[in-house]
């Protein structure tokens, strides 16, 4: 049944190059694929591929929900790119999906996104203070401890955790 759907796919695409319902169809069968032979927490070539015929769609329409909503759990469920991932539920939501609680994980992306950047100004404040106190040493108050640990990745690690433990929670 796949290999039929992706053929029927593939012709649909080579007779209209441009058709981009047809990259998203043949995406969803190769993520379909992927789940089913990869699992969901795995990336494998099908997923690649799926991903390839997603972006494929959205060049020719980059309002299409669908895409947006698959492209959008790449970018949240396999990268670090949450800004991405944002972006594309955005979209999604705008291109009229509605069978997820995406407003919910905008929500959670939204503060995520806003934590992660208020924990960089903090860093380099930091930076900035620590570069101005080396301009001037103090003779008697040197330390010989070692530079504390980077808050951003904790703290980015930690959020996106208590996002991903929200979203699985079944809904009451």
């Amino acid at each position: 049944q796949f290999d039929e759907s992706v053929a029927s796919y593939d012709e649909a695409l080579r007779l209209d190059p441009k058709y981009a319902e047809a990259y998203f169809w043949r995406g969803l069968a190769y993520w379909r694929r992927k789940e089913k032979e990869a699992g969901a927490d795995y990336w494998d070539s099908n997923g690649d591929k799926a991903l390839s015929d997603f972006k494929a769609c959205l060049r020719l329409n980059d309002r299409h929900g669908g895409a947006n909503l698959y492209t959008a759990n790449y970018y949240y469920g396999y990268t670090d790119e949450h800004a991405k991932a944002l972006l594309h539920y955005r979209r999604a939501l705008d291109g009229g999906i509605t069978d997820m609680d995406l407003e919910s994980r905008i929500a959670e992306l939204e503060s995520a996104i806003a934590t992660a950047k208020a924990i960089d100004l903090e860093i380099a404040e930091e930076e900035r203070k620590r570069r101005a106190s080396t301009a001037k040493p103090k003779p008697s108050t040197t330390s010989n401890r070692p530079a504390a640990p980077p808050k951003r990745e904790y703290i980015m690690k930690e959020t996106i955790e208590r996002i991903q433990r929200r979203l699985k929670k079944p809904k009451e």
